[in-house]
């Protein structure tokens, strides 16, 4: 756990090429864990803790990967899932102190660099070297440039 820690972002480009030149295997795709997230909020709040604002997302990728699921009410993570580079954190902000981040991903493994409109059982697609929900993919649709 880090406090007051700043996400950062980066262009896929550079992310992309650190996983490459890192040696990172393509077997350790780390995806987006929802409920853990929601589970440490909903934890945290039954201790009588005071969140602010609660915003999950890929650590490196922040400004365009981010979404606040809580804020006084629970919302939906509607951002890529994961990715190769880019850490999934939760940042839960307090009224009373410090952020706490912590890195809130599990590995998925049955996926492949390079993979084009996979479709996981749980609706998510492979899109390049990112995972995205299939709300995400269709309401952005298929002609973008994903890579």
């Amino acid at each position: 756990m880090k406090k007051n820690y700043i996400p950062g972002s980066m262009s896929f480009s550079e992310g992309f090429m650190s996983y490459k030149c890192a040696g990172i295997s393509k077997d350790k795709f780390m995806e987006v864990d929802e409920n853990k997230a929601l589970e440490m909020v909903k934890s945290l709040l039954k201790e009588g803790r005071k969140i602010y604002e609660a915003t999950l997302g890929l650590d490196g990728d922040w400004i365009e990967n981010s979404t606040v699921i809580y804020d006084g009410e629970f919302n939906k993570y509607d951002s890529y899932h994961g990715s190769l580079w880019a850490t999934p954190i939760l940042i839960i902000s307090f009224e009373d102190g410090p952020s706490e981040t912590y890195e809130c991903y599990s590995y998925k493994t049955e996926i492949k660099v390079g993979e084009y409109d996979v479709e996981f059982e749980d609706g998510q697609i492979v899109v390049g070297c990112q995972i995205v929900s299939k709300d995400l993919f269709l309401k952005i649709g298929k002609k973008a440039n994903w890579i």
